[in-house]
């Protein structure tokens, strides 16, 4: 029985999710700018987990470069690279404005750039800046994370 006393189930109490679900012409369901963020994130999360801790990893800061070495005779196997800011508390200048502050901004296609970029050579130089990854997340400083192999 409900509060009334009648039985029937009153609606307006059920709550609405917190994720808003659409459908549209072009595609199936449509998220809110908050949750495709968050679905972004968790997906890169997913990403770092299912690659293993066993990778190697380097953090090149905005406006600096690296070069990424394999021992002689192994050669470089790029399994994540993003040029954003995800959470690491890496890369922080003393920024009053906030440009350093946590921000989940990711992009899937840079794994695909730094792979195409490094896979199979024995040395790799990688400079972390919008010139070469595009201005993911405006006003914030950012950092090329890149986890790789050498095989």
């Amino acid at each position: 029985m409900d509060a009334t006393g009648t039985g029937e189930l009153d609606l307006r109490l059920i709550q609405r999710p917190a994720v808003s679900m659409t459908t549209s012409p072009t595609s199936r369901f449509s998220f809110s700018p908050f949750a495709m963020k968050f679905l972004s994130f968790v997906c890169c999360l997913v990403v770092l987990v299912a690659i293993g801790a066993d990778a190697e990893t380097e953090f090149i800061c905005e406006f600096s470069s690296r070069t990424l070495a394999c021992p002689h005779g192994k050669s470089l196997d790029i399994k994540f690279a993003n040029f954003g800011r995800i959470g690491h508390n890496v890369c922080f200048r003393g920024y009053r404005s906030g440009a350093d502050r946590v921000n989940n901004c990711y992009d899937e296609s840079h794994t695909d750039l730094v792979g195409m970029l490094c896979n199979g050579q024995s040395t790799c130089l990688l400079p972390a800046s919008n010139e070469v990854f595009g201005d993911t997340c405006p006003g914030v400083l950012k950092y090329l994370q890149v986890k790789y192999h050498c095989v």
